[in-house]
């Protein structure tokens, strides 16, 4: 697994990199989003981990950016403060991972490991939250879903992985990603 790290917070990429480097990954560190952008252009890493907040930049558009240029990039939003709204922005912008730095480097392994693996690495009970703004409704409304659609709903907020959706569905993870592409959750 290839992995670019882009945070300015040195100390933070340190041990990160030891970390994944000692799981057999292949990491790169960027501390600017135009680091980052050279890399990308060299490399095409199977996970990306972005801070939100860059010296020169916002995370979100080096996603947009890199999402553009290397589609099959898996990106991880790291930040500070994991807000709905950032969430939201973030499966906009192709993010397929988000977790706040709060959160144990176990959790951080877990979510890079995820995203490798194709699945997304949200924690259940943000999803919980920003599904029903994703789809134009607060969460003390009702909106019409359809029973498979609440289906897919119900086990998102229950924390499964895609793999574990798609054999509980019957279907294949291309298929089920069609489907949250449809929604603007799964973009490849």
């Amino acid at each position: 697994m290839r992995v670019l790290l882009v945070d300015d917070h040195r100390m933070f990429t340190d041990m990160l990199r030891s970390e994944l480097e000692r799981e057999g990954a292949t990491v790169m560190v960027a501390a600017t989003a135009a680091a980052a952008r050279d890399q990308l252009r060299q490399i095409a890493p199977d996970v990306m981990l972005v801070d939100y907040r860059l010296p020169d930049g916002d995370g979100l558009e080096l996603v947009r950016w890199a999402r553009a240029r290397v589609p099959r990039v898996r990106p991880v939003l790291v930040t500070q403060v994991l807000e709905d709204w950032l969430v939201q922005q973030g499966l906009e912008a192709g993010c397929v991972g988000f977790v706040g730095k709060d959160r144990s480097l176990d959790d951080l392994l877990r979510a890079v490991n995820a995203v490798a693996r194709d699945e997304l690495a949200v924690a259940p009970e943000v999803l919980a939250r920003v599904l029903p703004r994703i789809a134009g409704t607060s969460t003390s409304q009702t909106f019409d879903l359809t029973v498979r659609e609440r289906e897919v709903l119900d086990l998102c907020a229950a924390g499964r992985s895609t793999a574990e959706m798609a054999r509980e569905l019957g279907l294949s993870r291309t298929t089920l990603y069609e489907r949250l592409k449809r929604h603007g959750l799964g973009k490849r």
